[in-house]
């Protein structure tokens, strides 16, 4: 009786715990996870905060991104619209291979207009800046960890 009665607590409390972790809240995301929001910037403004930037640099600055930022939107919405178009892809359509080159072909030329464009933003913003504040965002970048592994 007395071993029926702990076997029966064991599994009870086994039970219970698996309950409690499958209802425990997910840990939160790393602190790099998801898009800028406020207080957080976009990875070619990073650093920007530690340069001792004057209030007219900011300024230009700002007015640099505010000049780019349709051109940037529709860059975006292009890029979603080629990724929902391949997520929509039948695999046992017989043109499958044909539509995925297509769409390859469409990424590779909306990677090669985002580096551009983004090389274009960069060069006007750096064109603002001291050489010393230059030289600190090199060394930001130089000391930048590499991204986390992926689990495999």
């Amino acid at each position: 009786m007395l071993r029926t009665s702990m076997v029966a607590l064991l599994v009870l409390g086994c039970a219970t715990a698996a309950a409690v972790a499958q209802t425990a809240p997910p840990p939160p995301p790393p602190a790099d996870y998801g898009p800028p929001g406020p207080g957080r910037h976009p990875p070619m403004m990073a650093g920007f905060d530690q340069i001792g930037l004057t209030d007219a640099q900011k300024a230009s600055i700002h007015q640099i991104m505010d000049s780019h930022r349709e051109e940037m939107k529709s860059m975006r919405q292009s890029e979603w619209q080629q990724h929902k178009s391949f997520e929509t892809l039948d695999p046992s359509a017989p043109t499958y291979a044909s539509q995925v080159n297509v769409i390859a072909q469409q990424a590779a030329s909306l990677a090669s207009q985002r580096v551009q464009q983004m090389a274009a933003v960069k060069t006007q913003i750096y064109a603002v800046l001291t050489t010393e504040q230059k030289a600190q965002l090199a060394s930001f970048a130089a000391s930048e960890p590499p991204p986390p592994q992926q689990a495999q």
